[in-house]
Order: C-alpha cells, then sequence, then structure tokens
C-alpha cells in the first residue's frame, strides 16, 4: 500500500505541469483582470460604538483641511441616536506606511498586506439606527493572471489507515487567492466579532469585482476553467444589468470550509479616454465609480447575508434549549436559562430591526434606489415561445390594445424584488424561531418553579410534622 500511494503521488506530480498550462491557456483565452475585493457589514445601535472604537484607532488627528475623524465620530453619533433617514460620507481612503504624503492634502496610513495599494472606507446610514461600513481594497488587477502563470502542485495529502486524498490544481490555486482576500478581511479598519456578519465577512459580506471583455459561460470549458479557479458560481442563477453581472460565490476552498455566501460582479464597460486619462487605468476608473454607487445596492445584499445567518443561530438557540430541557441534570436549569433568554432576546432584536430597514419607506418599501438587475435570460426567465396566430386574431389583438386604457408596464422580477421576499421569508421563520424558543423556555420555567414550590412545600411540611412530634413528647 505505502509502494502504491508513492507511485501514486509521484504519477500526480507528474500530471501537475500539464494541469498548469490547461489552465494558464484557458485564463489567456477568458482573462479577467481585478478591480476591487469590498467587505461589508452591518452595524445596528448596539455595535456603532465599538464601530467607533475602531475607526477611531485608525484615524490620526484632524490637520491639513482633513477633518475625516470630526465627521466620522458626528455621524456615528447621528446614526446611533436612531435619528434622521439616509446619510452617506465621502469615500475616506487609506495607504500603505509612507505612501499618504503623495496625495494632496495628504491620505491616511495603516499598515496593509503585501500588494494593497490603498483602501477606501465607505459609511452609510441607509435607516435610522443602521449603517453600512464597507472597505473597497484596491490589489494589482493581474492578480488573476499571476494565479494563473504560477506553478501550483494538486493537494494530495496521506490519511489514516495508509489512505491518500487528492484534489485538483485548481484547489491549490483557489486557495492561494482566498488566502489574499483574507488578509484583506484582516486589514482591521471593522472591528472583528462585531456586527451583523461578524467573523463571516469573508465570504458572506464579501464582493470581488472583476472586468472582462466579454460575460463568462458555464458552457465553454475553458470559462469554466477560469470561473472554478476564481469561485464565480455561473452555473447557478445571475442576475444581468447595464454592462454587469452578478453571480453567487467567491474564492473559497469549499471542501475545507462550510462557509458560503458572497458574491462575484463581472463588469463588461469600456472605458472613456477621459476616465483613462484622469485615473490611469480602467481598472481604477471602475473602482472610483463603484465606490459612488455601492450605497445604492450592497446594504441589501449584506442584510440578506445576515438574515440567514440569524435563521442558523435561530434554529441553534432553539436545538440547544431543546437539548438541555432532556439533559439528565437539567434540574439544573437556572444556570443556563437566563443567558439563553437574553440571547433570544438580542436575536429577536437584530430580526425585528431588519423587518423595519425594509418597511422604512412605507408601502414603497425600501431601497427604491436599487439598480435594475434581471435575471440571466439566458438559463432562466425565458418566456416560451408561443404558437402562430391567424391573421384575424391578430388584428382582433391589436383592436384590443389600441381601445384599451394604457396601463403602466409592469417590472420585470429583478434582483431587489428577489433580495426583498428572500428577506421577508428569512426573518419571519427567524422570529417565528425565536417565539417559539420564548415560549418553550416559558413553559420550562413556570413547570420548574412549580416543582421547586413543591419540593419546598413538601420540606417545609416534613419540617413542621417533625416539630410538632417534638412538642407533643
Amino acid at each position: 500500500m505505502i509502494d502504491s500511494n508513492r507511485r501514486f503521488i509521484a504519477h500526480v506530480a507528474e500530471a501537475d505541469p500539464g494541469e498548469n498550462l490547461q489552465l494558464a491557456e484557458s485564463y489567456r483565452q477568458h482573462p479577467l483582470r481585478l478591480v476591487a475585493v469590498v467587505m461589508g457589514d452591518v452595524f445596528m445601535d448596539t455595535d456603532i460604538q465599538r464601530l467607533w472604537q475602531s475607526l477611531n484607532r485608525r484615524l490620526p488627528p484632524d490637520e491639513n483641511l482633513r477633518e475625516d475623524r470630526q465627521h466620522v465620530q458626528d455621524f456615528l453619533r447621528r446614526a446611533q441616536s436612531k435619528a434622521g433617514g439616509r446619510e452617506s460620507l465621502g469615500a475616506i481612503h487609506f495607504y500603505p506606511p509612507g505612501e499618504g504624503q503623495k496625495y494632496i492634502p495628504g491620505g491616511h496610513e495603516i499598515r496593509m498586506p503585501v500588494g494593497v495599494e490603498r483602501v477606501g472606507l465607505l459609511l452609510y446610514q441607509f435607516a435610522p439606527g443602521m449603517v453600512m461600513a464597507a472597505t473597497v481594497a484596491a490589489l494589482p488587477s493581474d492578480l488573476a493572471a499571476s494565479l494563473f502563470a504560477t506553478h501550483h502542485a494538486s493537494p494530495v495529502q496521506e490519511t489514516r489507515g495508509y489512505g491518500v486524498s487528492f484534489q485538483f490544481v485548481e484547489t491549490a490555486k483557489t486557495r492561494e487567492l482566498e488566502r489574499r482576500l483574507r488578509e484583506v478581511a484582516d486589514i482591521g479598519l471593522l472591528p472583528a466579532g462585531t456586527g451583523l456578519l461578524a467573523n463571516n465577512r469573508f465570504p458572506a459580506g464579501t464582493l470581488v469585482v472583476w472586468c472582462a471583455e466579454s460575460y463568462p459561460s458555464d458552457d465553454d470549458v475553458t470559462a469554466r476553467d477560469v470561473t472554478r479557479v476564481l469561485g464565480i458560481e455561473t452555473w447557478g442563477p445571475w442576475w444581468e444589468g447595464n454592462d454587469r453581472r452578478l453571480y453567487p460565490g467567491v474564492p473559497i476552498d469549499r471542501g475545507a470550509h462550510d462557509d458560503r455566501g458572497g458574491y462575484s460582479l463581472v463588469i463588461v464597460q469600456p472605458t472613456s479616454d477621459a476616465d483613462r486619462t484622469e485615473f490611469g487605468s480602467q481598472e481604477a476608473s471602475l473602482r472610483y465609480h463603484l465606490e459612488l454607487e455601492l450605497n445604492d445596492w450592497l446594504p441589501l445584499l449584506l442584510l440578506n447575508e445576515g438574515a440567514l445567518l440569524l435563521g442558523n443561530e435561530a434554529g441553534r438557540l432553539r436545538e440547544r434549549l431543546s437539548r438541555r430541557a432532556n439533559a439528565r441534570l437539567r434540574w439544573l436549569w437556572s444556570l443556563w436559562l437566563a443567558s439563553l433568554v437574553g440571547n433570544l432576546s438580542e436575536l429577536q432584536y437584530r430580526l425585528q430591526r431588519l423587518t423595519q430597514a425594509v418597511k422604512m419607506d412605507g408601502d414603497r418599501r425600501g431601497f427604491q434606489q436599487f439598480p435594475m438587475m434581471v435575471m440571466g435570460p439566458e438559463r432562466f426567465g425565458a418566456p416560451p415561445k408561443q404558437p402562430p396566430r391567424g391573421i384575424a386574431a391578430r388584428i382582433a389583438g391589436w383592436l384590443r390594445e389600441a381601445l384599451a386604457e394604457p396601463k403602466e408596464r409592469a417590472q420585470p422580477y429583478n434582483l431587489r424584488q428577489a433580495a426583498l421576499e428572500r428577506l421577508d421569508r428569512l426573518t419571519r421563520v427567524g422570529l417565528e424561531d425565536v417565539r417559539l424558543s420564548f415560549e418553550c423556555a416559558r413553559l420550562l420555567s413556570e413547570i420548574r418553579s412549580t416543582n421547586v414550590l413543591l419540593v419546598l412545600t413538601a420540606v417545609l411540611a416534613f419540617l413542621t410534622l417533625i416539630l410538632v412530634v417534638r412538642t407533643t413528647h
């Protein structure tokens, strides 16, 4: 068995160069250039103070006509008080040490991973007491090209019992890209462990933005090689807008993690000569416009990911309550029930705040500024072809349309509508789980309290009996 494993590993090592060349050729035919890596989260009023403490440590004192620290502090104070409506701050940029002085009137400097050129911080209060904070990191645009050009070995690992686990070269490339993105997530502008997504910002709150000359297609084998490495799920439903497509998925090793979520945005948009002259590259121009438009649609996507995480947490608390109620030492309920009820109360508050954010505009519902993005017609939503009609039927149809009163044209099924429906469903199910858990905890508390009273009554009766016997004798 050991000799067989050695021969297998040697065979895999011999096949690796061919696999790397095949992937490099696929990327040459379907190149994707990196525009930005966006990592965002939603902070409610209970989290905003932690957000300010994190930003305050990284914002230098105001000087040289820059008052970013004071502006951020005032903005977060207003947001924490749940006052006002929508409000945003312009992008605040951070640079590696020694690079900020190249910009007028100077830029903020923090430590960054190797290769990160700058990071833009976006703050947007989209609902009372709720702030979206997102970082837009500029990495080398040829990151994918260098990844496909580098030789990677197939991950092979010996397991117990003389076994061997084997994965493909594309998995090794995905792991390398995932490592780079996790370094971006650990820059530290946003506080760890706080927020709606908290420790799940990668991948749940991550948006990887690419630009290309054409959209990748899952029907093309060579394009599929590229999208699998980059984590773009072209085989599932995707949404298309003006010169862009939004796909689910980010670069993450699915075999090593249970984490899901995140989005990949592919932009097919030519850059004007004026933008090229001003920004120097197509990627820099697209990144600038991306920072201006993220406030319109990123909060709704983050709320969807957060609602999914909160729903899963509600299920875990319900299961924990059931397990503890049937445990052998369930009579020690008072030691853990209060903590569980506190967690349920916090969860219920967050789910209700999500519902409030959607309904803040009344009957129109929220996020009216969300851009129109419809489901891809190539695989989904294509209307069936109608059989040809006769001339008389067509003339009658034209007359009915001409004589009928004009009706407002209904919008096609779009990403905003789908996201709002999913958010409603997730919050409704999560709140129902919390309600059932509260009811179960209340019944358990009443039963245990009744049992304790019965035991105390029995003990009191027994002591009374002993006292009476002693008195009579």
